[in-house]
């Protein structure tokens, strides 16, 4: 497992909020932001599932030893003990609610990082549909356009060369 890591400013949603905002002046600015974009808060919402995956298997473990410890203890004086009983004094143990807690903290990062995540994809959908509207206002798909202007270009570029020629 990896050291113990602040997780309580993990996302900044602030900043989120800021990242996810689209000029409707200039919107190519937010489709060339929108790939890296992407990839960072993808990457934490990954960083944010490791870590509550880690703190899950800390809690697990923490439990198991101390069920294991309060099993002993609980039945040195010979008398009979209860899953109830271990699992009571399990429960109230720092160690078992320091580590419950963290896994509750944790699972709260990590939904705020796939909110996140998730509305960068919705970024995209609308970046597409502005693309595509601004488009159809300007008479045609971008992609024809650049083609058929690049096609006028090299037409102009031989008939000088032609006209040199001659």
């Amino acid at each position: 497992m990896t050291t113990e890591t602040d997780y309580s400013s993990f996302i900044d949603l602030e900043q989120a909020k800021k990242d996810l905002v689209i000029d409707p002046m200039n919107p190519t600015v937010g489709m060339i932001q929108q790939l890296g974009y992407f990839v960072h808060y993808s990457g934490l919402a990954i960083k944010a599932r490791r870590a509550l995956d880690e703190a899950k298997l800390r809690l697990d473990t923490v439990e198991a030893a101390l069920k294991t410890k309060y099993r002993q203890s609980l039945s040195e004086d010979g008398s009979k003990v209860t899953e109830g009983q271990i699992s009571a004094a399990v429960n109230l143990d720092p160690n078992f609610r320091s580590a419950s807690q963290k896994v509750i903290e944790l699972t709260e990062v990590k939904g705020y990082a796939d909110v996140v995540r998730e509305a960068f994809e919705q970024r995209k959908y609308l970046l597409l549909q502005i693309a595509k509207d601004n488009s159809v206002e300007k008479g045609g798909p971008i992609s024809v356009k650049a083609a058929k202007a690049g096609q006028e270009r090299l037409l102009g570029l031989m008939e000088k060369n032609v006209a040199a020629e001659a």
